[in-house]
């Protein structure tokens, strides 16, 4: 018998991720005010973000203003309605990501400040799908705003907590 293979199991595989993950640490250092790379726990809502179609459409043309952040979240509070469990369920995609995003040369794990440094700096030459681009361009966004916002601000806008 053959098993049907799910869009969502396509879709969401850790190799995207990871691609993603490298994305967002890139855009959080060129907008962290003292081009910090974000910590790991920073990380965890990025994946059950990106990978929700709804939430990727409405962020993946924004503008990289904190102000664009507010405007998402005010205009589709449905989509982040769940986030706190969606972020638990995806921890252990995640953390493969992370894995094949260290293992792969794309970041660096500094296991005593917890950051994921950007490895690489040029753009991977890969032909992509239009929701891979779209997955990578809200990607990107996250991270911008996220390097505008401290900890506390990130958690009371997503209602998430670590």
């Amino acid at each position: 018998m053959r098993q049907k293979i799910s869009d969502y199991s396509i879709f969401q595989n850790h190799v995207l991720g990871a691609h993603a993950l490298w994305e967002f640490s890139k855009q959080y250092q060129e907008y962290q005010e003292y081009n910090e790379p974000p910590i790991l726990l920073l990380t965890l809502p990025v994946l059950p973000i990106v990978f929700n179609m709804r939430a990727t459409n409405c962020i993946r043309s924004k503008s990289f203003k904190e102000g664009s952040l507010l405007k998402v979240i005010t205009e589709n509070k449905d989509i982040y309605a769940g986030l706190q469990e969606r972020m638990e369920g995806s921890i252990d995609m995640t953390f493969k990501s992370i894995h094949i995003a260290v293992a792969s040369g794309l970041l660096i794990y500094d296991k005593t400040t917890t950051q994921l440094i950007p490895n690489r700096k040029s753009e991977l030459i890969l032909k992509q799908s239009l929701d891979y681009t779209n997955i990578l361009s809200a990607s990107r966004r996250i991270g911008a705003w996220f390097a505008q916002l401290n900890i506390q601000e990130i958690t009371d806008y997503f209602n998430i907590q670590y």
